[in-house]
């Protein structure tokens, strides 16, 4: 019962952090999907990226008449609850291996495991209104595989594990790397840092369960076949996405994709880092500092792992979070280090985490807002465009049926005034073909129908063409019942 109100007081407590975090998605905002996710009839495009449980709740979802989009701000408030649940569990958990009675050292433990959910690139899940209680799904079940591999025993321990990282895989990938780095950072703290037999064999089988599951889900969408992002193993495939990787590791030190500011988390994770070596090369032999750096090397390689055998790498936000789940980790054993040898610093230790913790929140805050506007931005666009239309219509008595788009030569992706923007997030929801049709519809309550564009109208009118703003006469062409638009 005492162990119980631990956790309802931890976790009431994330939950107050993380609402003042993402509170404010609350409000109606959209992605590039969510205007297509608005008019989904299935859930078909969730078995082309195996997550079969986010087809099999979807296809419920669409069954009982629930739209996602209309109800985001439920679905929002279950990744909030979700996350600070996981923050509850990881922190108990944290608490009842290091056992320290001292107050700071359990704010510190806290505060770790925050910063692997409340951060810049976590956040994109929150951009994602239609599939926030999917990620809550994953983030919930790689938690309760880390639980069930570190508190359970015999075989129960590997099947229970296992199926919770399965549930996860099969919600969103991207959650694999947390259950790891979580695993074996426990294991390190558990075992205090020492290269025992134990050690080894309890690392040995969380990496087991993590490469198992990986399989599972490989194997499994081999068979399903349904046409998607399937794994892609060739050599030449893998050789290719590390040379990407290994030049994407600059942007993501140096200012966090252009989301924090620069050097100031390289500079953090580098003393936390130099905390862990000293300590650990004072404290205990060679072997176990050298078990600590091939821990810490898998932790880190593990973020960026799923995206080796992926036949397009888009590294956006979202499919990275693990990154801070690596930065939570080193948090987690300077905690450790703190309470056992280096109390005299703790003080400092606090400073640094909450100083990461308030940036992360600030820079959310900056980039939810440049979000909010820039759905408003869409949303002044397509009225533009809609009062072209019904213009048209007006004047010479033609109901516009269908809708043919392109861009131009020059695309601008991004809005004037929109500082926060990389890869998906915060750009126009022109982007993508299957956005442009679906928000105006959405916007306008129409129901016009995506068609081809015209080579010939293309070619006479918008080929080689650059524009900097909106033009009707020059970027709308009418023909019948088709208007033919050209976004700048």
């Amino acid at each position: 019962m005492k162990n119980a109100g631990k956790l309802v007081s931890t976790w009431m407590a994330s939950v107050l952090v993380l609402f003042l975090t993402y509170g404010m998605f609350l409000r109606m905002h959209y992605s590039l999907d969510s205007y297509a996710s608005f008019y989904e009839s299935n859930a078909d495009m969730q078995l082309q990226s195996a997550r079969y449980l986010h087809y099999l709740i979807g296809t419920l979802l669409l069954k009982w008449g629930i739209n996602r989009v209309v109800y985001q701000a439920l679905f929002t408030m279950v990744l909030i609850f979700s996350l600070s649940w996981v923050t509850a569990r990881l922190t108990e958990l944290i608490n009842s291996i290091i056992n320290s009675e001292k107050r700071v050292v359990k704010g510190l433990i806290w505060l770790s495991t925050v910063i692997g959910v409340a951060n810049v690139f976590l956040l994109e899940w929150f951009l994602y209104p239609e599939t926030t209680l999917f990620y809550s799904c994953a983030m919930v079940f790689a938690i309760e595989a880390v639980l069930a591999a570190v508190e359970k025993t015999g075989l129960r321990r590997y099947i229970l594990s296992l199926s919770f990282l399965l549930l996860s895989l099969f919600s969103y990938q991207a959650a694999m790397p947390v259950f790891m780095i979580y695993y074996l950072t426990v294991i390190l703290v558990s075992n205090h840092f020492e290269a025992t037999k134990k050690a080894i064999r309890e690392s040995l089988t969380g990496i087991g369960i993590g490469f198992t599951g990986s399989v599972i889900l490989v194997l499994i969408q081999k068979m399903v076949a349904a046409g998607g992002r399937e794994a892609n193993l060739d050599i030449k495939n893998i050789i290719n996405n590390v040379k990407v990787l290994l030049v994407y590791q600059k942007d993501i030190w140096k200012d966090q994709l252009g989301f924090w500011p620069k050097y100031v988390l390289f500079f953090l994770s580098v003393l936390l880092l130099i905390i862990i070596m000293i300590q650990v090369k004072k404290h205990t032999n060679y072997k176990a500092f050298c078990f600590l750096l091939l821990i810490l090397c898998i932790n880190y390689a593990i973020v960026f792992a799923p995206h080796l055998i992926t036949k397009e790498l888009w590294l956006a936000e979202r499919t990275v979070v693990g990154f801070w789940s690596f930065v939570s980790s080193l948090c987690l054993l300077v905690t450790f280090i703190v309470d056992k040898y280096q109390n005299k610093i703790r003080f400092y230790v606090f400073v640094g985490l909450v100083l990461m913790v308030g940036i992360n929140m600030v820079y959310i805050w900056k980039i939810g807002y440049n979000h909010i506007k820039s759905n408003e931005n869409d949303r002044d666009y397509i009225a533009a465009i809609q009062e072209a239309i019904e213009d048209y219509e007006r004047d010479h008595g033609v109901e516009i049926r269908n809708i043919a788009t392109c861009k131009d030569d020059n695309f601008e992706y991004v809005y004037p005034g929109i500082k926060y923007a990389r890869y998906d997030t915060n750009v126009k929801c022109f982007c993508v073909d299957w956005g442009d049709v679906t928000a105006l519809n959405y916007y306008t309550g129409r129901n016009y129908q995506k068609v081809e564009m015209d080579e010939s109208i293309y070619h006479s009118f918008f080929e080689g063409r650059d524009w900097n703003s909106f033009n009707a006469l020059e970027q709308i062409i009418f023909q019948g019942n088709t208007v033919y638009i050209c976004f700048y």
